[in-house]
């Protein structure tokens, strides 16, 4: 299956977030839905990949970095993910006609995640991702919209760069905590 590149979801990034000139409903509109499915697909792959590669060091506070930023330790960084998954999915849902009520409960985790909670978490997450896409219709044209807090208007296909652009950026934070 087709997917966005690396480069690909950066410059996208950089339009929305940086240069303020798209919005990730009109990024999300713009690729075809299998490929958009299956940069979801990759970017989830190659964080579990990433998280799989890191020792426990990763998972215990980190030390702020030059400038006083907080740096999130593996497990926080997990914490967060699965916290986007429940609200990705619970507004996947409401768009689409969903068969069933996905179950989220196991997505609640908070703080800073052992190495072992944290690849159960995210298996769990990985889980419903694969049964979110599955379970959108093929026949759904991917059009009715639901408000975002921060990111205004979104529909699928917006919520699905959302969720790529996201997860792709911490893929890149987990790597920063490898050996």
């Amino acid at each position: 299956m087709a997917a966005l590149t690396d480069s690909e979801l950066e410059a996208i990034a950089e339009r929305v977030f940086v240069k303020r000139e798209s919005t990730l409903e009109d990024e999300g509109q713009a690729v075809p839905r299998k490929e958009l499915f299956g940069t979801v697909s990759r970017v989830r792959h190659r964080l579990n990949t990433a998280l799989e590669g890191l020792p426990e060091p990763a998972f215990e506070p980190q030390t702020d970095d030059v400038n006083d930023n907080e740096v999130w330790s593996a497990g926080q960084i997990i914490s967060h993910i699965c916290a986007s998954q429940k609200s990705f999915t619970e507004n996947i849902a409401r768009l689409v006609s969903f068969p069933y009520d996905p179950d989220t409960s196991e997505l609640e985790q908070e703080g800073r995640l052992s190495i072992v909670d944290a690849r159960k978490a995210i298996k769990t997450a990985t889980l419903l991702q694969q049964q979110i896409l599955r379970a959108i219709p093929e026949d759904d044209d991917l059009t009715t919209t639901a408000e975002h807090e921060r990111f205004g208007t979104l529909g699928v296909k917006g919520w699905l760069m959302l969720v790529a652009i996201h997860e792709h950026s911490h893929v890149k934070q987990l790597n920063s905590l490898a050996p």
